[in-house]
């Protein structure tokens, strides 16, 4: 919650004790009334009670039960405290009676359970209905989100739309010019660059394709990469791949941001460098890991966007996957490891 969200709550809560203790001539729960003296203890206690009830259900049993379908344990849970609670007050009021006035006996037990009870259930139905209209709204705002997202990768698409051929028609010029001049190095390069780009244009707009797919571009991309290096650079860098990959569809462009990420913070040419990528499939789970030595950045701009496209991913994925996936990010001393679970 926000600082004014908690504001509104405590007063909420602080305006009817002031309204019954303060502005009513006399006011009267079960036993207890203003005019008879003891009902601020009782009326303290219980507040405290109520908010208890209240916030344990609608910021703990329904966020953690209810929206992963876990509806019986939710309702054994509700129901559960909602007795526990009802039990809890109506032996402090008991006490509280038998301690002040031990020489009246209106005060069944009972009674108190019943009263209690309905004023919890009163409590629980507000509780529930925060909740659920807390829920509504989050959804809404992630539909917003959601739409408002798929508008900005349109668009971008769009604008990568602009001549697309010409620009694959200069590419198959340099890889026919690289050929002639009998550089095939460079050929092959122009060739996956090529690639990646139909597959950005072409693969990257649809909801998901086969990881197989996704898989060649991370490819081409390494290959790019290695361009850059010399020979003899202490560079290493590896990937494994097990599994049918052409069985599990995941989001195109979903894992290359991981990807760049290694290569712009885990590759020094004046140090020993490496990076591990792992590729598990099984039982329709997927698990991508990948490891890279950890450089320092001297770079003040580089600290600060460093984490922007990890970032990324991360809301991707909360709103793609929600409770299907998993992602734990380790950033030790001299290596930086991401670990991503998805499940279809």
């Amino acid at each position: 919650m926000k600082r004014t969200e908690y504001f509104i709550h405590a007063l909420l809560w602080l305006l009817p004790i002031v309204y019954i203790l303060f502005l009513t001539d006399n006011f009267i729960i079960g036993v207890f009334s203003r005019r008879a003296g003891n009902l601020t203890i009782p009326l303290l206690y219980g507040t405290i009670i109520n908010v208890l009830l209240f916030y344990s259900v609608s910021f703990y049993i329904i966020p953690r039960f209810f929206k992963k379908s876990k509806y019986l344990p939710c309702a054994f849970y509700i129901i559960g405290l909602l007795i526990l609670l009802t039990f809890l007050e109506s032996f402090i009021d008991l006490l509280y009676i038998k301690i002040n006035t031990p020489d009246k006996d209106y005060a069944f037990l009972s009674n108190l359970l019943v009263g209690n009870l309905v004023i919890h259930i009163v409590f629980l139905g507000l509780s529930l209905a925060y909740a659920f209209s807390k829920k509504m709204i989050q959804e809404e705002k992630n539909k917003h989100k959601l739409i408002k997202e798929k508008l900005n990768t349109e668009l971008a698409y769009l604008k990568s739309q602009i001549n697309p051929h010409f620009l694959f028609n200069i590419l198959n010029n340099l890889f026919s010019l690289a050929y002639k001049n009998k550089d095939p190095e460079t050929a092959d390069g122009i060739f996956k660059l090529s690639k990646m780009m139909r597959y950005m244009l072409y693969e990257g707009n649809k909801p998901k394709i086969p990881l197989s797919k996704e898989m060649e571009y991370i490819e081409n991309y390494i290959e790019l990469q290695k361009l850059r290096f010399h020979p003899d650079d202490n560079i290493q860098i590896q990937l494994n791949k097990y599994g049918m990959l052409d069985s599990f569809m995941i989001p195109p462009l979903l894992l290359i941001p991981f990807v760049e990420n290694a290569f712009k913070h885990g590759i020094s040419i004046e140090n020993q460098s490496k990076i591990t990528i792992s590729i598990h499939l099984e039982n329709n789970v997927f698990t991508f890991t990948i490891q890279n030595t950890n450089h320092k950045v001297k770079d003040i701009k580089n600290k600060e966007y460093s984490g922007f496209g990890l970032k990324n991913v991360k809301n991707r994925l909360d709103m793609l996957y929600k409770d299907k996936h998993k992602l734990v990010i380790k950033d030790n001393p001299g290596i930086f490891e991401v670990k991503l679970t998805l499940k279809e």
